[in-house]
């Protein structure tokens, strides 16, 4: 019964942090697939994000930005693709960057594909680990531990809400903030 009930007591410690951690990234954005420019300084990275964030309509200017970076210096080799490394993007205005994660469509629609360059909420190491956790649980070989259940998306919501899940069956659920939060409420459906 102690060893139980310290269990859950640092549980919901490391739910609080955690929580803390993605609230302070809440006016930043993580684009991928932005070419990098030669010679790329600061200003250049700033004017050629802002140029591909008009594609959510949002009109952004240089001062709507506290801070721009690339995150690593080289690109990565993925399934034979040069990936250019991300950029993390901080934003005065946490409604503006609302409306820009919102508006910003990962699918161009005109040309049936996917953007090359994609626009997501930018999630701390812990939230990045369990999204992916929760997309390896739902991989072919694991069949025997998600009973055939599908993923159809899972992504970040808010601080209160954190990750959500939805499966190919239109089941969802929200507040999953540690592993064992998606393990308790996956087996609750």
């Amino acid at each position: 019964q102690f060893m139980r009930s310290m269990d859950e007591s640092l549980v919901d410690v490391t739910r609080s942090v955690v929580k803390g951690e993605q609230y302070n990234r809440r006016d930043t954005i993580t684009v991928t697939g932005l070419p990098k420019l030669e010679g790329e300084t600061e200003d250049r990275l700033r004017k050629n994000v802002i140029e591909k964030l008009a594609l959510s309509g949002e009109a952004v200017s240089p001062s709507d930005i506290t801070a721009v970076h690339r995150n690593g210096a080289t690109s990565k080799q993925i399934r034979g693709k040069e990936i250019p490394p991300s950029v993390t993007v901080k934003f005065h205005n946490i409604s503006m960057k609302d409306r820009i994660v919102r508006q910003y469509k990962n699918f161009d629609h005109v040309k049936k594909e996917p953007r090359p360059v994609k626009v997501f909420q930018s999630l701390s190491p812990h939230y990045a680990n369990l999204r992916r956790q929760i997309v390896d649980f739902f991989k072919e070989d694991n069949v025997a531990n998600n009973h055939g259940k599908r993923l159809k998306w899972c992504t970040y919501q808010s601080p209160s809400a954190g990750l959500v899940v939805k499966l190919q069956s239109d089941e969802y659920f929200k507040d999953v903030h540690v592993i064992d939060d998606f393990h308790v409420k996956f087996r609750g459906i």
